[in-house]
């Protein structure tokens, strides 16, 4: 139903990091996502993530895709209520069709990742994701 080879294009990261973590401080990386991804702090973070794919979908035609079913323009509650409660090895596929781009979480990272978004797409994202704490980054 969706073009697959948008996945096979460079991509961006929706990050609470606003670089990418230097190898030599992987030690310091680990235990600071081990410290993200408990609660409180996994549930904020899930907050901030769906408010940004809410704000995006105000702009943009899209379909979740969960569990091999696929939900067109669902509502900022269920958006919400899907992202903040996402159980382990959850994956949400957020696809754009008229901009031929995607945005994947897996429940499990503390990031999440945009395929194949055009320049106009990505400023706005960046822009959404200020407004929401987190970093837009290649």
């Amino acid at each position: 139903m969706f073009d697959q080879s948008i996945f096979d294009t460079p991509y961006y990261v929706i990050d609470i990091f606003p670089l990418q973590i230097p190898e030599q401080r992987s030690g310091a990386y680990f235990a600071a996502e081990k410290f993200f991804l408990q609660e409180p702090h996994l549930l904020l973070l899930r907050q901030k993530f769906a408010r940004v794919i809410i704000k995006l979908c105000c702009y943009f035609d899209f379909v979740l895709e969960r569990d091999n079913e696929l939900h067109e323009t669902p509502s900022p509650e269920f958006l919400y209520d899907t992202i903040t409660t996402c159980k382990p090895n959850d994956y949400l596929t957020f696809f754009f069709p008229q901009q031929n781009c995607a945005i994947i979480y897996s429940s499990d990272d503390l990031y999440m990742t945009l395929y194949n978004a055009d320049e106009d797409f990505a400023k706005l994202t960046a822009q959404i994701c200020s407004a929401e704490g987190v970093f837009l980054r290649r």
